[in-house]
């Protein structure tokens, strides 16, 4: 996820074909503090446990801020990525409820 995060977030430059945008290169902490956000949510949204926190708090703590984070391409990029991954129909924002399955009728007559 991390990796698809920098292509589709432009770290790796501009793709007409993938309609990934010229941005201008941001410092490298802040491409794997954006990278690693857009993997993070991907991951929680899709039941997948990860790393991306611990990774997400050492890049905090060394100087960089969510402040320069641009939202737009971060949720761009991971509803990018659920496309492409197929990931779309099984997004929960929330802990995943059981379904209750419908008992067999009986089709003879009582």
């Amino acid at each position: 996820m991390h990796e698809l995060a920098h292509l589709f977030l432009g770290h790796l430059g501009p793709d007409n074909f993938l309609k990934i945008a010229q941005r201008p290169r941001p410092p490298h902490a802040q491409e794997e503090l954006e990278a690693e956000s857009v993997a993070n949510l991907i991951c929680k949204r899709n039941g997948i446990e990860s790393k991306s926190e611990e990774y997400l708090s050492d890049f905090i703590e060394s100087n960089t801020t969510v402040n320069r984070l641009d939202l737009y391409f971060l949720l761009k990029a991971a509803g990018q990525i659920e496309t492409i991954l197929q990931l779309g129909e099984m997004v929960s924002f929330g802990p995943r409820k059981k379904t209750k399955k419908n008992p067999k009728k009986s089709t003879t007559p009582s």
